[in-house]
């Protein structure tokens, strides 16, 4: 059941991962040029995609446990929410890492990674005894949490290291929709028995969606044109995500 929600929830990794393939370069270059007004613009634009994608995939989580495992699979449902917003949270560290790596400070990387790692072994041999494994996706969200947390601290550390600025990202913003996002994942999981308002909420997303579709894919496609991908995959899933969008 576990492995089954997970991999629903991880269906984010594939667009989040396609992005930050192409954001990656995109953020050097402009490191490099000293142009971090710039980059803040974008990831403002892109975190809040991730989180949409993220939103709707937890106000559908129980239709697409049952649609792929049916009734003996519905309890997974619960795993959705967790997954996909850690994944959020993976994206946001990505943003911070990038700037770890483009000054070569990979030793923050590591001892991240090592605390992390800890953490969610303890928490998982607690936790998953206690609660069995809907802990699981808990502890991952945790985990993930604290982990951009400690990128954020790295990177500001590195960024006063070697440049001027203290941030090249509006971290104001990063908490504000990290907290309305985790807030209405949260809400949204007491509103799993509630079928008609979850439609309606996902109607809302869409039309959302639909009324600045425009402006999201003419953001999208003025950083999309203007990066050179490291591979045709990963370009192929940014042309097909703006083309649906379209």
């Amino acid at each position: 059941i576990y492995g089954l929600a997970y991999t629903i929830g991880v269906l984010v990794f594939i667009f989040n991962d396609a992005i930050m393939g192409s954001f990656t370069p995109w953020t050097y270059q402009h490191l490099k040029e000293g142009r971090y007004r710039e980059i803040e613009e974008k990831a403002n634009y892109l975190l809040i995609i991730v989180a949409v994608i993220v939103l709707s995939l937890t106000l559908v989580a129980p239709e697409i446990v049952w649609i792929l495992g049916g009734d003996r699979y519905m309890e997974g449902g619960w795993v959705i929410a967790p997954i996909a917003l850690s994944v959020f949270f993976r994206f946001l560290y990505s943003l911070y890492c990038n700037i770890e790596f483009y000054y070569e400070e990979n030793c923050f990387i590591m001892i991240a990674s090592v605390v992390v790692a800890l953490i969610n072994i303890v928490l998982n041999y607690f936790f998953i005894l206690k609660f069995g494994y809907i802990a699981a996706g808990f502890t991952t969200l945790f985990c993930f949490a604290v982990y951009a947390f400690s990128h954020f601290l790295f990177s500001s550390f590195v960024l006063r290291k070697h440049t001027e600025e203290k941030s090249i990202y509006n971290n104001k913003f990063v908490l504000l929709i990290s907290v309305l996002l985790g807030l209405c994942c949260s809400t949204i999981m007491t509103l799993y028995d509630c079928v008609v308002v979850r439609y309606v909420l996902a109607l809302i997303v869409i039309g959302i969606i639909f009324t600045f579709r425009k402006k999201i894919v003419v953001m999208c496609c003025n950083s999309h044109d203007k990066i050179d991908y490291a591979s045709n995959s990963q370009k192929k899933t940014i042309d097909f995500v703006l083309g649906l969008v379209w």
